[in-house]
């Protein structure tokens, strides 16, 4: 009796798990020497000068002005200033007799946060900073709590501009709190 050989057919078509790793495995290899061969050859590039004249040679330099800009908004030396005191702003009726006896307030400021560690509150400074608004850390010793690091916008002239401000940070998702400024 005769016998049929059967002869299997090759697929070229699936997945295979042999192929996959094969392929990986070559590809980790070649992105490897494009790596150690094309890096080192960037860091000695020089543009072409007699086809491009008026491209600068020499090595680019790198500035940073953010430390600048935050160190130029807070104040380093003690201001000469009155003592100042700051204080809710509420609306109140003005004949009731605490206001009598207080002085006036001279401006505003927006208390936009208060964190337990200093770091924060720089963080947070500075991202108002960037944002363009005037903003300042100052440190508050909080009765029975401790130390606050309270982020302060400002100053403002006048209530209207203070909550004009306000308004402006609640678009941005930043809640603020006006206080106003007095002599004492």
């Amino acid at each position: 009796m005769a016998r049929k050989s059967r002869s299997r057919a090759h697929s070229s078509g699936g997945f295979s798990l042999t192929n996959f790793v094969a392929g990986f495995v070559v590809g980790c290899l070649a992105l490897i020497l494009v790596a150690a061969v094309g890096v080192p050859m960037l860091d000695n590039y020089q543009p072409d000068t007699v086809a491009f004249p008026d491209i600068d040679t020499s090595a680019v330099q790198y500035e940073y002005e953010f430390p600048d800009i935050l160190e130029s908004t807070t104040d380093r030396e003690p201001s000469e200033n009155p003592v100042r005191e700051l204080v809710s702003v509420e609306e109140t009726d003005e004949s009731t007799p605490e206001q009598a006896v207080a002085p006036p307030i001279e401006s505003f400021l927006l208390q936009a946060g208060s964190f337990e560690q200093q770091r924060h509150a720089d963080v947070f400074r500075a991202s108002l900073v960037l944002r363009g608004y005037q903003a300042k850390t100052t440190a508050v010793d909080v009765p029975g709590i401790g130390p606050r690091y309270r982020v302060v916008v400002g100053p403002y002239p006048s209530q209207a501009e203070a909550q004009a401000a306000i308004d402006r940070l609640g678009s941005e998702q930043v809640k603020a709190i006006l206080l106003g400024i007095r002599e004492t």
